[in-house]
């Protein structure tokens, strides 16, 4: 008795992740782009300078409201990666809230009130928090990154 032919197997997708290999660079962006970037965080740093206290906090209370909102629904929509940054930064938005996160600024202002960069009631205060706590979310975000990884590979 003769044995009846297999059909192959279908072809495989190739993995839909990045492509690059491992030691590529992920950010490319022209000398223009880094000139228009300078110029355009140049002006807001003037604005933060120019602008009255009452204005630069509904300024950053509206970005605050804003990124803390792009968050949530990453948490809810995303996949993947994107989903694991979005828990992460979550969690740093959400401390804020909490002793914490307050704990957290208050240890930066104390670390560089020698220097007047934290005097109270400052316009300029109300972004450099602004910015310390965007640091804090992007670095959270990518430890949840990692640990998604981490944890996927195990």
């Amino acid at each position: 008795m003769a044995e009846i032919p297999q059909p192959p197997p279908p072809p495989v997708a190739p993995p839909r992740g990045d492509s690059r290999p491992a030691g590529a660079a992920r950010w490319q962006f022209s000398l223009l782009t880094l000139l228009k970037a300078m110029t355009l965080t140049a002006v807001a740093c003037g604005a933060a300078v120019v602008l009255p206290y009452s204005l630069t906090l509904l300024a950053t209370g509206a970005l605050w409201i804003v990124g803390a909102g792009w968050l949530a629904a990453g948490v809810v929509f995303a996949r993947g990666d994107v989903q694991a940054f979005c828990i992460g930064g979550s969690v740093v938005v959400l401390s804020m809230w909490t002793q914490a996160g307050g704990r957290m600024l208050e240890g930066v202002r104390m670390l560089f009130r020698p220097w007047g960069a934290f005097d109270l009631g400052t316009p300029t205060t109300a972004w450099l928090e602004l910015a310390i706590v965007v640091l804090a979310v992007a670095a959270n975000g990518w430890l949840g990154v990692r640990a998604r990884r981490y944890f996927q590979t195990r």
